[in-house]
């Protein structure tokens, strides 16, 4: 037997008066089946029941069923590695801003006095490539702020999408 999913089902006694676990077979020649098998794993204390609860499907059937599953795979692995990027995302994000604020602090921390010193002692071009990176870096911190909330909204959205899919793709297995 190759991959199955154990889930609540209705219920059946097996030979050794315990509730038989229901399955739901996720291989390729019986993706979809539902079934029933004695809990107890030692076959030495195993009543050894194990019987289909449906009928044999078609196999265009069983094969559409195992290509979904194996697509929600495929997502469910695209989700994570996305849920990863925006976290990675918002960490250097986050890095980026503290070293900013530590800049502007340093920039604040120039008193007034220091920075008529240097206006007299420096060329006009110092002190317009100052204000060229202040205005820089509040234009670099509005910019990464928005571009992570968007992806963030993204994200959020694609992944109810996905929930949605899946519910009702679940609910059409059941039904």
């Amino acid at each position: 037997m190759s991959e199955n999913s154990v889930s609540s089902g209705s219920s059946r006694l097996c030979g050794c008066g315990l509730t038989a676990n229901y399955f739901v077979a996720k291989t390729q020649l019986n993706g979809g089946r539902r079934f029933y098998k004695c809990p107890r794993f030692d076959e030495a204390s195993s009543c050894g029941l194990w019987e289909w609860r449906d009928e044999e499907m078609p196999p265009h059937v069983t094969m559409l069923i195992h290509n979904l599953n194996t697509s929600l795979k495929s997502v469910e692995v695209e989700r994570n590695y996305l849920k990863k990027m925006v976290a990675n995302l918002e960490v250097v994000v986050s890095a980026e801003r503290l070293k900013m604020e530590k800049i502007m602090e340093e920039l604040e921390g120039i008193n007034s006095a220091k920075l008529q010193k240097l206006a007299f002692e420096c060329p006009d071009w110092i002190a317009d490539l100052v204000a060229e990176c202040h205005d820089w870096m509040d234009e670099l911190a509005t910019e990464w702020s928005d571009w992570i909330a968007d992806l963030a909204a993204e994200c959020h959205d694609w992944m109810a999408e996905l929930a949605a899919e899946c519910s009702d793709w679940i609910v059409g297995l059941v039904l």
